[in-house]
């Protein structure tokens, strides 16, 4: 049974980690001003969101 909660709690460990290198990542690429629309980046920033909590 500990060894179950030390792997869930690495799992969100990890996820928490990833969450903030993409947050960081998405931030960064608005500054550059990559010519794509802003609704497409919403779209895309959301859709990756979302198949992150599906992990």
């Amino acid at each position: 049974m500990r060894k179950v909660h030390e792997g869930l709690s690495e799992k969100q460990d990890l996820k928490a980690n990833f969450s903030k290198i993409m947050e960081h990542y998405i931030a960064g690429r608005e500054t550059l001003g990559w010519p794509v629309s802003s609704a497409k980046k919403d779209e895309r920033a959301k859709k990756v969101r979302q198949a992150f909590e599906s992990l």
